[in-house]
């Protein structure tokens, strides 16, 4: 039996070598939304956070997120 932080490492060496993007969707409008695609944009396995239909604060605050209607 493989230890759970073992097959995590698997994963995330897989996921680097296969050249995909980790991109994460959000759906919402709210502050809420906004911290959470401000969390998760800080992580350094996402490459990319969406946030539908998303708000002023995550319009413009650049990096990793960005807003669809």
């Amino acid at each position: 039996m493989i230890p759970t932080i073992a097959k995590q490492i698997d994963v995330d060496r897989s996921i680097r070598m296969s050249g995909k993007k980790n991109i994460v969707l959000v759906v919402g409008g709210g502050g809420r939304e906004h911290a959470i695609a401000y969390k998760i944009s800080q992580s350094h396995k996402v490459d990319e956070v969406i946030v539908a239909p998303g708000n002023g604060g995550t319009a413009c605050a650049g990096g990793k997120i960005t807003n669809i209607d």
